[in-house]
Formats: C-alpha cells, sequence, structure tokens
C-alpha cells in the first residue's frame, strides 16, 4: 500500500447472503506514489480467545498450496512471524504465503479461501479474494486475502472479497468458493485432511525434559531451551506466553556444535504405541532458532524406513511436523522410532522441540 496519510476513496457495496457476504470495492488514491495493494483485514474475537498456547492459530487455519492442496497454516514451510521489540514479543501463528507470480520462497498459496476452524467445530470462518497476491494470519489474530494492483503504477483498483461463516464443512466451502471464483474451481479440489483442526490429539511428550525422557543424541546435545522474551496471542487480548514454547511451560533445544556435520536425535515409540494402538499420525512442533537448515524426519520400523521427508526450516521460524504411522507398528516386536537428522552443514544449528503429539485419523 502507499505511504501513511495519503487521500483515498474506497468505494464499497457489501452483499449478504446465507453463510457469505460478498463485498465489491473500488480504491483511488489521490498521490504521486502507485498502489501496490488493498489488504482488508477480517478480525474477530474468537481468532484471540481461541489462540491459547499461542501457536493454536496456525494450527486451526488453512489455505490451499500448490503442489499440495489443503494444508494447515502450522504444517507448511514458514518464515519467521512478526514481532514487536522493547520488550520482545512475537505473533508465532502469523505467516503470510504469496501466489505464485510474487514467491521467492517457500510454498506458493494458491488463489483459494483462507480459513479458520473454530474449537467446538460448529463453523468456519473464511475469505477469498480475485488477484490476491498474499494470503495469511496477522497480528489480530486476523485472516488475510491481500489483493495486488494492476501494475507498477497504478492509482485504483477493483476487487471482490468473500466472507464464508458457515458449518465447518469443508466440501460445503469449497463449493461455494468454485461458484464465486469460477476461474479457480480446481485450486481447491482436496480430500479431507488426516487431522483436523479441533482433534487436539494425545499428548505423549511435553518435551520439558528431554534429557531424561529417553531422546537420545548422536553428535548433538539436548537441553532445557530458555525463552527469550515473550509470544503474545494477538493484539486484541495479549496474553503472553514465554517463546518457544507450544505446550505447557518448557521444551527442549537440540544443539548440533559447528563442523559437526550430521547429528541425529532419536525417540523410540513403542511404549507410546503399545499404550496407544490406534495412533495413525505422530507429530512435533520444531522451531529454528540457529541459520536456515534441512532436517530429514524419518519413521523406523526396525531396519524397514515407512516415511522419509525433508523440510526446510527457516531461521526463527515455528512448524508443526505431521508423521503417519505404518499401520503395523503397533503389532510389530521391532524397535519403532523417530529420527530427526541435521543434513550436513558445517553451520551450528539450534532446534528447538516440544509438544511430541499422537492422533487417530477418522
Amino acid at each position: 500500500m502507499p505511504g501513511p496519510n495519503i487521500p483515498f476513496t474506497l468505494h464499497m457495496r457489501v452483499v449478504p447472503e446465507q453463510y457469505r457476504i460478498t463485498i465489491e470495492s473500488r480504491l483511488e488514491i489521490s498521490s504521486d506514489e502507485a498502489l501496490f495493494s488493498y489488504e482488508p483485514c477480517l478480525q474477530t474475537s474468537s481468532f484471540s480467545i481461541e489462540n491459547h498456547p499461542a501457536f493454536e492459530m496456525a494450527r486451526k487455519s488453512f489455505g490451499f498450496f500448490k503442489g499440495k492442496g489443503f494444508r494447515w497454516l502450522s504444517d507448511v514451510e514458514r518464515n519467521r512471524a512478526e514481532y514487536q521489540n522493547e520488550p520482545y514479543k512475537e505473533g508465532p501463528w502469523i505467516q503470510r504465503f504469496t501466489t505464485e507470480a510474487f514467491t521467492k520462497q517457500g510454498d506458493t498459496a494458491l488463489l483459494a479461501p483462507i480459513g479458520w476452524v473454530s474449537d467446538d467445530n460448529s463453523h468456519i470462518i473464511a475469505t477469498a479474494s480475485d488477484n490476491p497476491y498474499e494470503l495469511g494470519i496477522r497480528w489480530g489474530p486476523c485472516l488475510h486475502s491481500n489483493i495486488a494492483a494492476d501494475g507498477p503504477h497504478a492509482k485504483s483498483l477493483t476487487a471482490k472479497t468473500v466472507v464464508y461463516i458457515m458449518p465447518a464443512d469443508l466440501p460445503m466451502l469449497t463449493s461455494m468458493f468454485q461458484k464465486d471464483f469460477p476461474y479457480a474451481e480446481e485450486h481447491v479440489i482436496s480430500s479431507r485432511p488426516a487431522i483436523w483442526a479441533t482433534d487436539k490429539g494425545i499428548l505423549l511428550d511435553g518435551l520439558e525434559n528431554a534429557m531424561n525422557s529417553g531422546w537420545l543424541v548422536e553428535g548433538s546435545t539436548l537441553e532445557r531451551y530458555r525463552s527469550e522474551g515473550n509470544w503474545t496471542n494477538g493484539n486484541l487480548h495479549m496474553f503472553l506466553y514465554p517463546e518457544g514454547v507450544t505446550e505447557g511451560s518448557g521444551s527442549t533445544l537440540w544443539t548440533i556444535p559447528q563442523g559437526q556435520g550430521e547429528a541425529v536425535v532419536i525417540r523410540p515409540l513403542n511404549n507410546y504405541l503399545h499404550d496407544n494402538p490406534d495412533l495413525t499420525h505422530i507429530a512435533l512442533d520444531v522451531m529454528d532458532r540457529g541459520k536456515d537448515v534441512v532436517v530429514e524426519v524419518s519413521l523406523k520400523n526396525g531396519d524397514a524406513t515407512s516415511f522419509r521427508e525433508t523440510y526446510q526450516l527457516r531461521w526463527m521460524s515455528t512448524r508443526r511436523i505431521v508423521i503417519p504411522l505404518d499401520s503395523n507398528s503397533e503389532s510389530t516386536t521391532d524397535q519403532v522410532s523417530l529420527e530427526i537428522k541435521v543434513v550436513k552443514t558445517n553451520n551450528p544449528c539450534k532446534i528447538v522441540l516440544d509438544n511430541l503429539r499422537g492422533f487417530i485419523s477418522k
């Protein structure tokens, strides 16, 4: 957008219907500066009230991404969230994803809804716009589908934005979106995700003391993480939490010294699977507190590997990694283990681990 105190005129036509509100806008500025974007902010107190702990907004919000389809915003490649200094406060859920013409790194958002699911699973709130350059969640917390102006010298733009307030029915949302934006209908073809937003799972390990809870390390060390500043749940209520802790009162710092090359942290899972034989997925929150690094996450069943994926972690980023369990894991006599390996690097690495949970896909 142009700088502050720029004279502007905004015309809006609002059309309310069942489950949707359509907003047609025309924005004009009177300035020598160019108009880059129009960024309507969709906010409700429910986003803030239910953002506890402070990363929940990311776990409960979703988008659609190139090559991936539907994803919770906690589970895609993420950069550092927005923060405020003096004293340090960060909104770890905050993340904006650019569409293809604007993406320089990370996952590419599609022209599709950006949305949120309520804790009681009674409703979805979502928004979509034509010609968005950026979709995501910001400080309110709030949802954004930000619209780009046409060309580098624009002085005005027209936009169509639709806000959906409706039952928590993903097929219903995608069907309504396809009618509102038919030229983008292929962007929301997706099945229901394995883990739904309201499924909090089973806490397997809060990682408040990983040194003494069965985690094994090679070429590295584990210790309790010392938070630097605070996380906040948003600008509306501003509840504070210790930075780097997504569950409970503490988390674990995994440190790989400079020049070490590869390092591995391992968590045997047999006890968890014995106590919870119906688990279909596990998830772990991972936070990069060193330089950018690539990690390889594997699920081992004896000598066999049932899952292996690499993830790019960005400096000061926070994300969740979801791992499907082998359907035979609970009955095996072999050692089942989660392994996280730092792909060879000469840089020192600091990775915070927290909130290991198990889920049962329904």
